[in-house]
């Protein structure tokens, strides 16, 4: 019983480290939501150029990125429209 008890407790313990980590991982997403937006909204000033492009690809992905991991969206796949010509 002692040997089921102690893996029992290890189990628990890596448990609540994931649990924790995840909590990092979700708040870390929710205070980059701002910033994110305010990046994109000076990024669409910006004149039509190669550069501004992928400036946008970038903002796409880590906005898609921080919503998949709030759960509100799913994850960011690039398409052939959203690279560089």
């Amino acid at each position: 019983m002692r040997v089921v008890r102690e893996i029992n407790r290890a189990l628990n313990q890596l448990d609540a480290g994931f649990e924790k980590t995840e909590r990092f991982f979700i708040n870390a997403a929710h205070e980059l939501r701002t910033p994110l937006a305010i990046v994109q909204v000076r990024a669409d000033t910006l004149p039509q150029s190669e550069e501004k492009l992928h400036i946008q690809k970038s903002i796409k992905r880590l906005t898609g990125l921080t919503a998949e991991r709030n759960g509100t969206q799913t994850s960011y796949v690039a398409s052939e429209h959203d690279l560089p010509k």
